[in-house]
């Protein structure tokens, strides 16, 4: 027999489940979404950290002739520097920093977007044939302009071209160059003072 007790219960159920099933598909819903996060963070963590390493290893496209990434961009910093001097003292009516116009982007904005958007554009590569992923991902970013960028075009007398990339060895000697250059930069600026 059906009670008053009994059907307060079975409305009270019936009022109750498509709350409950809200609550649960809502739930399931932040699962979901926790564990793609998690697998995504995961995923740009592993790319991250293989660009990591790969920057501080001898690129692969000949055209860098064995350095670095990282030895990349301290040469690129050197050249830049002379030629934003040359440049201000060619150009004296000009703004001291309109040079920077020629820079393109940052090592650091390098490192963490260029690397995934390769990543990001080898990623049916990753789910046809994972074990040529990271290699694939290499190759693509390599084969960027890292180093040069410049938007005059190929002007020869462009403060922005970089056209020589020095072997490893020729780097170190450089180094001791742009180190005396300096000094006289700054023993200059002092002695205009």
């Amino acid at each position: 027999m059906v009670t008053g007790k009994g059907l307060l219960e079975a409305v009270k159920a019936v009022i109750a489940a498509p709350f409950k099933a809200l609550v649960w598909l809502w739930f399931s819903l932040m699962r979901l979404v926790l564990y793609v996060a998690l697998a995504t963070a995961l995923f740009a963590a592993v790319v991250m950290g293989h660009g990591l390493w790969h920057m501080s290893h001898p690129l692969d496209n000949p055209k860098f002739k064995g350095l670095t990434y990282w030895q990349l961009l301290e040469w690129e910093k050197m050249v830049t520097d002379r030629q934003a001097v040359a440049w201000n003292r060619a150009h004296p009516n000009r703004g001291p920093t309109d040079w920077q116009t020629c820079v393109g982007v940052d090592g650091g904005i390098d490192v963490f977007v260029l690397y995934p958007r390769a990543a990001l554009a080898n990623l049916p590569v990753l789910l046809h044939n994972p074990k040529i992923f990271f290699q694939t991902v290499d190759k693509t970013w390599e084969g960027w302009p890292i180093s040069g960028f410049s938007p005059y075009g190929n002007n020869p007398n462009d403060p922005c071209i970089f056209g020589y990339i020095p072997t490893p060895e020729q780097l170190e000697q450089y180094k001791l160059e742009y180190q005396t250059w300096k000094a006289q930069q700054e023993a200059d600026s002092q002695a205009g003072k």
